[in-house]
């Protein structure tokens, strides 16, 4: 086997994770309340079908080509002509994009052919590897270099076959007989690397030892319990359970496969019936002479899930749904609530189900381990093309990190920091010097350091995925086994440990720093305590001064409204004296007519300098004997004779009789000897506008509305719409006919029940 072909480099800042246990033995556990999540991007543009973490911290991504426009840009004009593309000839948006984990940032990449379904790893000097595709992609081999400003380099046709898929076999007899007709059920089988060398492969319900280089099947192991399907479209999903056992003559290897779909649900899915997922988990110990599959029962069903090796050897099964099955639309309930397998536990008390996200992953979505512990989550797309609107599950195109409970704050002592060797290295097994920096004291503690692989993952499938733990460190000063390199054949790079290029002896002890005491945590843990009461009182203080403040400014406010309410009730007594002592100036002459009930007044003056109170009209009153008279000479005779043709003269004298009847009808108003007639349609007097001859306007309502002031008018300048009319002589009339009737004119006359029943001008000009 060469080694190059399932290399996967460590990175010693990036990729190795310890956690430590306070008590001999244990492991740190925590409740799924302190996991958390996190919306990195709301929008990177694409949806991230495919990714992979680089030896740079920056993360490589892509969807395909054939689903349309992505709404992510090309950089300078940039655009992709493929006239074997099957939906845009020529399309100027990027498919691929590079994500940088410490900045947060998103730059578009340009692949030139359609990388769906296709496969990819990591060479020993970073770079990633990418094969196959779909369309004009299934014979290209692409490359990306982890350098600024890299973008995808293609090699045509270096593949002698096509490849669509995540593994490629030609001739296997298993995956013949694994095969469903028309449902499948065995493609994206899960190909994981045993401790011998040979490889695990599982398709369908069934699984067997590979030996690759001679191309025979070392061991078919038993199928699983339940029957059912776990591979695409009944896509489950299985990982290699971190290796342990170092030290011992054998080392132990085992799988775990979770969830899927029953029989006959793809097709049931296709036809509308969303069978419900699978919630069954099996494991196995490849290694045993005779292995048998051991059947757990997960909290949720779920078909479609990720499942990842978290640093501390837990395994995390997150996106997915709960019904259906992989496939374009074919997938329904999404599974929101992750949930944690924590291997060493007793059987029924494995699974832990963690806090919630808010956002669905189905078909093509994806989910990997980034170097400070938090999972990178994002893609699903379950349809043929880009669909945001009116489909049950739009396109993704968001980004979330999912920090799991051992990031909680709480727990940030009990981590150790890597602080030496500063730059990435590669290994050559796992003998390597690094120093740590530890908050207690080594010696007391059972500890456990376990090296992950960040592999390439898309469609449920990781590729390479397993860790190593190293056990039981006893003292400041431990050599990880000299045998390992000796029992995990072709893991690791041969080319010797390397830093900066350049060649280094292997080294094999951990230098541990001198570390406090566990007295010396309790009292500093004591000392972090009485620091956090002081902060809360402080807290509390500034909340009391907080209302003690708040109540000052009520207070104030309610003696600013005592103030306003004291200087009106001031200016209406002022308005008051004025208008009496105005009164006896000028006396209103009239007979005594029984007292008329004045308007109801509002409390705030109208604009006293607009409308003055004191200006009173001496009009003389029409005695009640020339009304009588005047009635008298209109009063119609039984014995009338034929109407004669009034003369001019006749014309005159009648012109000047009725300027007698009328009285007060032909008085002319003067501003200074007559109050402003009012209206109170709002239910405050507020003056009215002169009009015309001598008539008036309302400056609060017309026919359809009473408000004020008047709305202004669109597009005219100092305009609003003109209110209620009464001419010069309907208001003579109304004059006359309220000095009959007692009304005491010296007050201002309301007119708001003696308006004109038409309408209104259009617009008034305010001046």
């Amino acid at each position: 086997m060469t080694p190059n072909l399932i290399h996967t480099s460590f990175i010693l800042q990036q990729l190795l994770t310890l956690f430590l246990a306070a008590v001999p033995g244990g492991r740190i556990l925590t409740d799924a309340a302190s996991s958390r999540w996190e919306v990195l991007k709301s929008d990177i543009g694409i949806s991230a079908m495919h990714m992979q973490l680089m030896i740079n911290d920056r993360v490589v991504m892509f969807d395909r080509t054939d689903f349309g426009k992505s709404k992510l840009a090309l950089p300078n004009g940039k655009c992709r002509v493929d006239p074997k593309e099957k939906v845009l000839k020529i399309d100027c948006t990027a498919h691929s994009a590079e994500y940088d984990v410490v900045n947060n940032t998103i730059r578009p990449l340009m692949v030139l052919t359609d990388v769906w379904c296709s496969n990819g790893a990591l060479a020993p000097d970073g770079r990633l590897i990418q094969t196959g595709g779909f369309n004009d992609g299934d014979h290209m081999v692409r490359v990306f270099r982890p350098c600024s400003g890299c973008d995808w380099e293609e090699i045509g046709s270096a593949l002698a076959r096509k490849r669509s898929g995540t593994t490629q076999a030609n001739n296997l007899p298993f995956l013949v007989e694994t095969y469903d007709p028309v449902i499948e059920n065995n493609l994206y089988p899960f190909v994981l690397l045993n401790v011998d060398g040979h490889l695990f492969i599982f398709a369908n319900n069934r699984s067997i030892l590979f030996d690759y280089s001679k191309g025979v099947v070392v061991k078919t192991y038993p199928e699983m319990p339940d029957g059912h399907p776990r591979s695409y479209p009944s896509s489950g999903s299985a990982v290699l359970l971190p290796l342990k056992k170092l030290q011992g003559p054998t080392i132990e290897a085992e799988v775990l496969v979770c969830g899927g779909a029953p029989k006959g649900s793809y097709n049931s899915s296709k036809h509308g019936r969303f069978i419900e997922a699978l919630n069954t988990c099996g494991r196995i110990k490849i290694t045993d002479p005779s292995p048998e599959w051991i059947m757990e029962t997960m909290p949720l069903a779920r078909v479609m899930g990720d499942m990842l090796l978290l640093p501390n050897g837990d395994v995390l099964i997150i996106n997915g749904g709960s019904a259906g099955t992989a496939g374009w639309e074919q997938c329904r309930n999404p599974v929101f609530n992750p949930v944690l397998y924590q291997p060493d536990n007793q059987i029924g008390s494995r699974f832990e189900v963690q806090n919630p996200s808010t956002i669905p992953r189905l078909y093509h979505s994806t989910a990997i381990l980034l170097r400070d512990g938090r999972v990178l989550v994002g893609g699903s797309n379950p349809h043929k093309l880009y669909n945001f609107t009116g489909v049950l599950f739009p396109t993704e195109l968001s980004l979330e990190a999912f920090s799991p409970c051992y990031l909680d704050p709480e727990y940030a002592t009990l981590r150790p920091k890597i602080i030496s060797p500063v730059s990435q290295a590669k290994l050559k097994a796992l003998t390597l010097s690094l120093r740590l920096s530890l908050l207690f004291d080594f010696s007391l503690c059972s500890t456990s350091i376990v090296l992950s692989y960040f592999d390439y993952k898309t469609s449920s499938v990781s590729f390479p995925s397993g860790g190593v733990f190293c056990d039981d460190f006893v003292s400041s000063k431990y050599t990880c086994p000299d045998e390992i390199p000796k029992r995990i054949k072709n893991v690791m790079d041969d080319n010797g440990h390397r830093e900066n290029g350049r060649h280094q002896p292997p080294q094999g002890q951990w230098f541990m720093q001198h570390q406090p005491s566990m007295r010396q945590i309790m009292a500093a843990m004591a000392e972090r305590d009485a620091a956090l009461q002081e902060r809360n009182l402080a807290f509390t203080e500034k909340k009391a001064a907080l209302a003690e403040r708040d109540m000052a400014i009520l207070q104030r406010n309610s003696a600013i409204s005592e103030r306003n309410s004291a200087i009106m009730a001031r200016d209406n007594a002022i308005a008051t004296l004025q208008y009496r002592k105005n009164s006896m100036t000028h006396p209103v002459k009239q007979e005594h007519h029984p007292h008329h009930q004045r308007p109801q007044r509002d409390e705030t003056p109208y604009n006293s300098r607009a409308m003055q109170l004191t200006d009173a009209l001496q009009i003389p009153t029409v005695p009640a004997e020339t009304l009588k008279q005047t009635k008298e000479a209109k009063a119609v005779t039984p014995n009338k004779k034929p109407k004669k043709k009034p003369s001019k003269n006749s014309k005159r004298v009648k012109r000047e009789e009725g300027g007698e009847d009328m009285g007060l009808k032909l008085a002319a108003f003067h501003g200074t000897t007559m109050p402003v007639p009012v209206c109170s349609c709002t239910g405050v007097l507020r003056p009215c506008y002169k009009w015309g001859n001598g008539g008036w306007q309302s400056s609060c309502c017309t026919t359809a509305m009473s408000m004020y002031p008047l709305p202004a008018v669109p597009h005219k300048r100092h305009a609003r719409i003109g209110g209620r009319k009464m001419s010069g002589s309907a208001f003579g009339k109304l004059v006359s006919r309220l000095s009959a009737e007692g009304h005491d004119l010296a007050n201002p006359i309301d007119l708001k029940n003696n308006w004109a029943k038409h309408g209104t001008n259009r617009y008034i000009t305010i001046k």
